[in-house]
């Protein structure tokens, strides 16, 4: 083999290489997407689960033993979102008392911290926070993050309560 063959065998192998290194990488990037899918989904299900375990709460606490309450002035003011003292996830009678619930959800992959805020909104745009007093709208947001995610994950659900 002269010189020149042996410059084309060199060259072929480096480009060979090259091209086994870019599939290589292609491979490992698609695994770590498939990877963070699976986590991101696992995320969104914790979401969806505090989000159902609320359908079946009643609206308000003042709600809770089936009183009628024809002004939004007669619930819960919004600086007393949140539990009852003594209420625990297990015992929560009505949607806001998730209202600064925070938990750290362990599964076999990773950790999740799952954080939830309730606030009264706009019966018009949902999306402004109300403050200064009730309305018979309620957002719940619920926000899933981990050191894995590059932003949290979030899910919200408007409840209302009909006059």
């Amino acid at each position: 083999m002269n010189t020149g063959e042996m410059l084309l065998v060199i060259g072929a192998t480096i480009i060979l290489g090259l091209i086994f290194l870019s599939v290589n990488n292609t491979i490992g990037q698609n695994e770590l997407t498939l990877i963070q899918n699976e986590l991101r989904i696992t995320g969104v299900e914790l979401t969806q689960e505090i989000i159902e375990n609320s359908l079946c709460l009643s609206f308000d606490e003042v709600l809770v033993d089936s009183v009628v309450v024809d002004l939004p002035g007669a619930l819960t003011s919004p600086e007393f979102l949140g539990p009852e003292p003594g209420e625990t996830p297990s015992s929560f009678d009505d949607v806001d008392d998730y209202n600064g619930y925070s938990d750290t959800v362990k599964t076999p992959l990773i950790n999740y911290v799952v954080t939830v805020s309730v606030a009264y909104v706009d019966t018009i745009q949902p999306d402004s926070i109300i403050t200064s007093g009730p309305t018979f709208l309620k957002k719940m947001t619920v926000a899933i993050s981990s050191p894995f995610f590059d932003d949290s994950i979030k899910n919200s659900i408007l409840f209302s309560l009909s006059k």
